[in-house]
């Protein structure tokens, strides 16, 4: 499960939405990259506590495991510009 996360972190088609002035190929490309080593380093820190958790509340019903991770996931980085940092990350 973890490797297809990370493989899905690190291969995702982020383009970035250019707002203001007109950025640069190269740069739109860095923030992509910047954006896919973080999202890769969110998944690795997180993906095996999150699903031993879930596999354990799912019992018997592990067929169920990989996607509720997978949805986890994108939930969670997708609220991750409103972390205020009043908690623990994990």
């Amino acid at each position: 499960m973890r490797d297809a996360l990370h493989t899905a972190a690190t291969e995702s088609n982020y383009e970035p939405v250019a707002q203001g002035p007109a950025t640069a190929p190269e740069e739109q490309q860095l923030v992509a990259v910047v954006i896919r080593k973080a999202t890769a380093e969110f998944v690795g820190r997180f993906a095996d506590p999150v699903y031993v958790y879930v596999r354990q509340r799912l019992a018997p019903r592990t067929d169920l495991v990989d996607d509720l991770v997978q949805k986890v996931f994108l939930v969670a980085l997708k609220g991750l510009p409103a972390f205020a940092g009043r908690s623990s990350l994990s």
